[in-house]
């Protein structure tokens, strides 16, 4: 594995090392030192291309490979490895037909004290309440109250059996589109480009069709009160939904027809889960739905006969940050902003598929 050292970051690590090392502490009759200093490391390693690897994941090297003190000497996990290295950036590149990928990452700390009693309550408590905010998209008032404005909308459970587009497109909808933004600030840069959207439909992208501009009409008509994430009661949001899945079906059998193998579309259209997100993947645009795409209909040639086989290696690639289907559709690497983005979708669509 090459290392890529940084000059900066060496010398305040030799600084560190020298000041720790050089003045021994006494016990007893025994010299023993103040510590063991673990250099921080930067990493990077091209190998051939593969898929499914997910950014800041870590992993571990064989101890044999590594120095004494970056491995515990003592209790229940002596030999064990001290430290991981974690991956930050994921690149995949196509030359002269040639597919690479290229991890770099840098070292961490691995923590092997059992957690308290009330550490591992404190990070179920979290755990849950981060679980309850993601539970739900909210009908009404987007300030939570009064209570009976702010109706909570359950996720849709995503089935083998749910097979109609307008099934799938109500589940992308309260799943993960959400409601409504007016494309103004908005803390988190990731979506500083997607400008005014209801529904996951960008007004920019989608405002030319009669459909499309009933659409717009029906929110500009009742949009002034709405805040962040707001998703109306019926009957308007029925009309809303109806609305999208007139916009988006023509869309999703285009895309469909054109890249994908007719012997694929029969297994997608047979299982829900895996319709569920092609269907989204029209929501990606069409350099997404390519590259998914064609992900599919490799994966189908070389042997993954079944619907369960190519969900598994859908969802791997969404969860990896979706870079190879994006380079796929564009002949581009897909940027760490937008690879964090579609690994939370991945996550997501995992949880509503049983999986």
């Amino acid at each position: 594995m090459p290392l890529i050292y940084n000059s900066d970051k060496a010398q305040a690590c030799l600084n560190t090392y020298r000041e720790v090392f050089s003045d021994p502490l006494k016990s007893g009759d025994d010299n023993s030192f103040t510590g063991n200093v673990i250099l921080p490391l930067d990493f990077s390693l091209e190998m051939d291309g593969l898929s499914g690897i997910i950014p800041h994941s870590a992993f571990i090297i064989p101890t044999n490979t590594l120095p004494s003190s970056y491995i515990i000497q003592t209790g229940e996990e002596k030999g064990l490895s001290k430290i991981a290295f974690i991956l930050h950036t994921i690149d995949q590149n196509f030359t002269n037909n040639k597919w690479t990928t290229k991890i770099t990452g840098q070292t961490l700390n691995i923590r092997f004290e059992p957690l308290t009693e009330a550490e591992k309550s404190a990070i179920a408590a979290a755990k849950k309440a981060q679980n309850s905010l993601r539970a739900y998209q909210f009908v009404g008032n987007p300030s939570f109250l009064p209570k009976d404005k702010n109706i909570p909308v359950p996720p849709i459970k995503v089935t083998k059996e749910m097979k109609t587009f307008a099934e799938a497109t109500q589940a992308v909808i309260i799943n993960l589109e959400g409601g409504y933004w007016d494309g103004g600030a908005i803390s988190d840069p990731r979506y500083k480009n997607s400008k005014e959207t209801m529904l996951g439909i960008d007004r920019g992208h989608k405002n030319s069709t009669a459909t499309e501009k009933k659409f717009w009409a029906l929110v500009d008509a009742n949009k002034k009160t709405w805040g962040y994430n707001y998703i109306p009661p019926d009957p308007l949001k029925t009309q809303l939904i109806n609305a999208v899945i007139a916009i988006m079906k023509p869309d999703y059998e285009k895309l469909r027809n054109t890249y994908l193998d007719k012997e694929v579309i029969a297994l997608v259209e047979s299982d829900g889960r895996l319709f569920y997100n092609m269907v989204y993947a029209v929501w990606n645009g069409p350099a997404y739905f390519k590259g998914y795409s064609t992900i599919l209909n490799n994966s189908y040639k070389r042997g993954y006969k079944t619907s369960e086989q190519l969900l598994d290696v859908f969802l791997k690639e969404r969860i990896a940050g979706g870079g190879t289907a994006y380079t796929f559709g564009t002949g581009k690497n897909l940027g760490s902003s937008a690879k964090s983005l579609n690994n939370q979708g991945g996550l997501k669509i995992k949880s509503a598929v049983g999986l």
